[in-house]
């Protein structure tokens, strides 16, 4: 879950920082920045329990 945190803040850090070099609107507002965010972290979470359940199933 800390890497897909990490890959997340990572992301919105290189669009952010687009925007400032380009002069790009690759981030539309704080709650664009919030979802991505969370769906990040819930697909993270959602892929961590699949991995247990078929790691439980294995053993």
């Amino acid at each position: 879950m800390s890497f897909v945190g990490l890959a997340a803040v990572s992301w919105e850090l290189w669009e952010f920082s687009l925007d400032r070099v380009f002069g790009k609107s690759t981030q539309v507002d704080l709650p664009d920045t919030m979802v991505d965010m969370f769906f990040g972290l819930l697909g993270g979470a959602a892929t961590l329990m699949l991995w247990f359940v078929l790691r439980k199933k294995q053993y």
